[in-house]
């Protein structure tokens, strides 16, 4: 056998172990569902968080949160582990919901620059500091 009939056989084996690899990978991809509510409340300078979670396809099984207590309070929620800032939710098969608050909202830089602002009419914030 030639090099290059070697070297085209190599190539045939390989594409056809993948062909037969991919269908698999792709199979087992599966998605969830995760919806967050989020109520501002200005007076407070504070905002009230739902997370909801219901399966798909597949499902989620649990979340890991950092949320320091002088930033998140009122955690609530089935099957929560909290153990100082770390807090594990363990969610259900049909899904759950998990709820906490989060405040302060506004949050200044160093430099004085806001990196959230929330007022009566208006809010911005980055939705990963909620």
């Amino acid at each position: 056998m030639t090099p290059e009939n070697l070297l085209r056989s190599l190539a045939v084996l390989l594409t056809g172990c993948l062909l037969c690899v991919t269908p698999g990978f792709a199979a087992e991809r599966t998605d969830y569902h995760v919806d967050y509510h989020v109520r501002f409340l200005p007076n407070d300078n504070a905002a009230e968080v739902r997370m909801e979670v219901r399966p798909g396809s597949g499902r989620a099984k649990r979340f890991r949160f950092t949320m320091p207590s002088d930033r998140y309070n009122a955690i609530k929620g089935d099957d929560l582990e909290i153990d100082g800032d770390r807090v594990v939710w363990n969610v259900a098969k049909a899904g759950g919901e998990m709820r906490y608050r989060v405040q302060p909202i506004d949050q200044a830089r160093s430099n004085g620059a806001l990196d959230a602002r929330m007022t009566a009419d208006w809010a911005i914030v980055r939705g990963d500091d909620l």
